[in-house]
């Protein structure tokens, strides 16, 4: 079974996801198909194609994309994605870790680059969940108070948000909230999962599968 996760700098914050009104709606969730090799969405969202990886289907028949050598990465193959602005959000991503690799941080999910705006969901290198965010209010990255995934691959649920005038990462219902007004996000270029482009390093390289992506705004 799949399951939900969610999460939050200037002033520290470790508690519960904050109160708010209604929580983001899902805008798409992407999953993996054998059939075409592709995260494939569920609403009107272009697919991801795929670059490496192979499919990998748990004991539930649930199927995933299983990357096992860099590069391998799923790019969406139409922009623009779908970008929060100064609305609510959660990127989230159900998840695996097959294995680290030392001195790595590997990209689960990510919207936008370094030198942009962005959202991404990263993990540090001994395997902890991380998001780095990026908006007209500044940079911030989050480490979760999660314990690392690198585990053998079992399934994890992932998640970066921003609710109100906090941001947060939520793993498998552990979440870890900072208040921060990150102001507007408007990353450009395409989202990618499981490395940075097709052309990424090792180092940057989820060894490991995926087995959704999805978006809600708020």
């Amino acid at each position: 079974m799949l399951r939900r996760t969610a999460a939050a700098v200037s002033f520290l914050v470790l508690a519960a996801a904050p109160a708010a009104g209604a929580a983001p709606q899902v805008v798409d969730t992407w999953s993996y198909s054998p059939a075409t090799h592709q995260l494939v969405a569920a609403g009107s969202g272009a697919p991801f194609s795929i670059v490496g990886g192979s499919a990998f289907v748990d004991t539930s028949g649930a199927a995933a994309v299983q990357f096992t050598a860099a590069p391998g990465v799923a790019v969406q193959t139409a922009e623009p994605f779908v970008a929060p602005g100064g609305s609510d959000f959660r990127y989230e991503a159900v998840m695996g870790v097959d294995r680290l690799r030392a001195s790595s941080t590997p990209n689960v999910f990510q919207y936008g680059r370094y030198d942009g705006h962005q959202v991404k969901l990263q993990l540090s290198a001994k395997g902890v969940p991380q998001c780095l965010f990026n908006g007209t209010g500044g940079r911030l990255k989050l480490t979760s108070r999660s314990p690392s995934l690198g585990d053998g691959g079992r399934q994890h649920t992932f998640a970066c948000w921003r609710t109100g005038g906090s941001v947060g990462v939520t793993v498998d219902g552990t979440t870890t909230s900072r208040l921060f007004a990150l102001g507007s996000v408007t990353p450009v270029g395409k989202a990618t999962a499981g490395n940075r482009s097709p052309t990424g390093k090792a180092s940057d390289q989820l060894f490991g599968k995926i087995w959704s992506v999805s978006v809600s705004l708020g």
